[in-house]
């Protein structure tokens, strides 16, 4: 069997970007396995119960499932419309739920992947500081090599 190699995306053109450019330099081959990922966050249980003990909850606990499913409903819809546009079948997706670095590492670890393949936006100094950066936490947390395409590599997206 070959390798499995993890394509994680946010569905933004960027991330397709990135996920064509590190294919390309990976050069897979019909034997290895791609699979394309992403990470949901979930939504804040604060929503559905009451956690204060003042207000009340903003939504039935019904609704708040909905909700859940939604976003993995959601989620599967962008994963199989990347893993399309990649040339791979729609059900080569992996969706999973929590905070997004440490669920793709995780992923990765279930998945005995061989590489993840990210995309940066390319933010430095105060704005990785203050809105962090998922592909940093990957680089340093995953436990296979990553390969990373930022906005210099793609022409200069932003």
């Amino acid at each position: 069997m070959g390798r499995v190699i993890l394509i994680c995306t946010d569905g933004s053109p960027l991330a397709l970007d990135a996920a064509r450019t590190c294919i390309a330099v990976l050069s897979p081959t019909k034997d290895d396995n791609l699979i394309v990922a992403m990470a949901i966050e979930p939504a804040d249980p604060a929503l559905a119960y009451d956690v204060s003990g003042m207000a009340g909850p903003l939504m039935t606990a019904e609704e708040f499932d909905d909700l859940a499913q939604a976003q993995q409903q959601q989620g599967r819809q962008v994963t199989s419309q990347v893993a399309l546009a990649l040339g791979l079948a729609p059900d080569a997706i992996q969706v999973v739920q929590g905070p997004t670095g440490e669920s793709l590492c995780d992923l990765a670890s279930e998945l005995q992947a061989s590489t993840i393949i990210i995309g940066s936006r390319g933010h430095s100094g105060i704005k990785r500081a203050v809105l962090g950066s998922v592909s940093d936490y990957v680089i340093r947390h995953a436990p296979c090599p990553v390969l990373i395409s930022g906005p210099a590599t793609l022409g200069g997206h932003q």
